[in-house]
């Protein structure tokens, strides 16, 4: 159960097939560790899954990246200087490090005109208070238990949208693997999430990395950079830019302005 609650820790949520999958054991299994941990209170379950015991903070109470401190502060703080200049067009992913990236994006940019489109409610809600940025939501399915919009709604946006970069934070990012996702149905977003995107930036968190989900919709050099903790062993950072993108290690204690940390000799 340890596993369990240390994936939800870092996902922010945690879903039985991918757990089951990941662990080689039989899904009831894990609803049998997830209705035990919901009776000690560490967790409380969803269809298909899991999320924290408490309620995730509200979109306008939710800390800025710099506050937060964590894992996917620091990745957030290291794609901000990824952001285009005024009048660029940027489009943000669903899920904890593109929720990170949409909360200190505002403190950053600030009055700078930007363009985003997102399919995260809680990214859209959170910009959408600040003047200087256009927010457009994707639209299509909520996804039960989370902010994330996916279905063929969403797709069909994006077919006629071009951006100027795109941020996306898969399930699975392994070199030989490629970029990957626990469902079809969020491979799919993906996949039309790259094809509008003039550059692609993957933000990693630890659980994706080393990872292959149950559907591949790109090989690794479909991204344009890959930006993972700071703690990445040296190995696997070489294998992912061999694989063909750049790779960022983000700073270990993030600046109050994001930044990056010193390219890798081995990697770049």
């Amino acid at each position: 159960m340890d596993a369990i609650t240390a994936r939800l820790q870092e996902a922010g949520r945690v879903e039985v097939a991918e757990i089951a999958a990941r662990l080689g054991v039989a899904v009831e299994t894990v609803r049998r560790d997830l209705r035990r941990l919901e009776q000690e209170g560490k967790l409380r379950r969803t269809r298909g899954g899991a999320l924290p015991a408490a309620p995730p903070p509200s979109a306008a109470s939710a800390p800025s990246a710099a506050e937060d401190g964590g894992p996917l502060a620091a990745l957030a703080a290291a794609a901000l200087p990824l952001l285009p200049e005024t009048g660029g067009s940027v489009l943000l992913d669903a899920g904890g490090p593109v929720d990170a990236l949409a909360a200190a994006l505002p403190g950053h940019a600030s009055g700078r005109e930007l363009l985003v489109a997102t399919a995260s409610v809680t990214a859209a809600a959170a910009l959408s208070r600040y003047p200087s940025l256009a927010v457009y939501n994707l639209g299509g399915m909520v996804r039960p238990g989370s902010s994330a919009q996916l279905g063929e709604w969403a797709r069909q946006e994006l077919a006629r949208l071009r951006f100027d970069i795109a941020f996306l934070a898969p399930g699975g990012v392994d070199p030989e693997a490629g970029l990957t996702d626990p469902s079809a149905e969020r491979a799919a977003l993906h996949e039309a999430m790259l094809a509008s995107a003039r550059r692609v930036v993957v933000l990693a968190p630890a659980g994706a990395l080393g990872r292959a989900g149950f559907a591949r919709f790109a090989a690794l050099e479909a991204a344009h950079e890959v930006i993972v903790p700071a703690d990445v062993p040296a190995p696997l950072a070489a294998a992912l830019a061999a694989a063909g993108p750049a790779v960022r290690r983000a700073a270990p204690h993030p600046p109050a302005d994001g930044g990056l940390a010193p390219p890798d000799p081995a990697v770049r």
